[in-house]
This record gives structure tokens, sequence and C-alpha cells, in this order.
């Protein structure tokens, strides 16, 4: 199986908060769903992790990285029907 990989998704500062990373993360989502693929993601903040969330990814794995008990989140969306 192969799932869709986001490796990065952000907004310039200045444009933060006018809704531009909903609509960027919801395409993604989208054209998963249309293709039947999970959408893959790690993060290492907890208000992004939060974020994701709300949008319907779930934590498969937390993770503290070694030497700076840093926490990391590996998440998952899987796609619609499944």
């Amino acid at each position: 199986e192969t799932d869709i990989y986001l490796f990065v998704i952000g907004v310039s500062p200045e444009l933060q908060g006018q809704g531009f990373g909903k609509k960027l993360l919801m395409k993604v989502i989208e054209d998963a769903n249309k293709a039947g693929l999970p959408v893959y993601l790690e993060t290492s903040t907890k208000i992004n992790m939060e974020m994701y969330t709300k949008f319907g990814f779930k934590i498969i794995k937390k993770v503290f990285l070694p030497n700076i008990d840093t926490p990391h989140w590996e998440m998952i969306h899987e796609p619609e029907g499944i």
C-alpha cells in the first residue's frame, strides 16, 4: 500500500490566520481521498498535533527524540470510508 507523505506545509507569517493553511491541507486530504490513499505526516509541536487532529488525523506513534527529549508525533489520515 502506498500513502501520501506530507513533508511540509506552511504559510508566511504575515498571511497566517487567514485560512490559507486550511485550504492547502484540505486539498491534500481531498486528493488523497479521491485516490483512496492515507496521508502520513510527522510533527514535533503540540499545537500542530492538535490542529491536525481537528482535521481527522490520528496519532499512530508518539516518541521522544533522543538527547533533546522533545515529543514527536507520527500521524495518519485514513481515506474516507476506511
